[in-house]
């Protein structure tokens, strides 16, 4: 399990963007599209889920990723 402080959760990144198109009423105003406002929904909810499980991954992969680097660095310098 990863710990929360190091990820943005799914909900954190939901409230960011509904914060962002909320600070904007007018134009959710003039769509008065029950449809285009589900697709709206939708969008905002994928995004939102593609970011936590993208954030999820990067926590969990981050002792990989260094040390790739390293390795990517002593290769570099001619160390094997």
């Amino acid at each position: 399990m990863v710990s929360s402080r190091y990820i943005i959760r799914e909900s954190e990144v939901k409230q960011i963007i509904e914060d962002k198109l909320n600070e904007h009423p007018d134009l959710l105003y003039y769509i008065d599209n029950p449809y285009l406002q589900k697709v709206i929904d939708a969008l905002v909810d994928g995004f939102a889920e593609a970011v936590a499980e993208s954030n999820k991954k990067l926590a969990e992969n981050v002792v990989n990723i260094v040390n790739d680097e390293m390795q990517r660095n002593m290769r570099s310098r001619g160390y094997r």
